[in-house]
């Protein structure tokens, strides 16, 4: 079950960062939109992105969510 706040700020416009792994063992990390889908956090790619390359060829990841609108000091 998601946490109340992870999915308030999901369930508005939340950027991730997505970090995979590449083939050589070294980190990858692009911008997503991410979301929920039921219990489910979501993000948006292509099949074709490498990202989603590196997902299917190792499932490990981590997101870093931010809430849109929000700016670091």
């Amino acid at each position: 079950m998601l946490d109340a706040t992870i999915r308030r700020v999901l369930d508005g416009a939340a950027f991730a960062h997505l970090a995979t792994i590449l083939p050589d063992g070294s980190p990858h990390s692009t911008p997503v939109y991410a979301g929920t889908r039921g219990e489910q956090i979501v993000f948006f790619t292509g099949p074709g992105m490498e990202k989603a390359h590196n997902l299917r060829r190792d499932p490990r990841l981590a997101l870093s969510i931010v809430p849109a609108g929000r700016r670091s000091a």
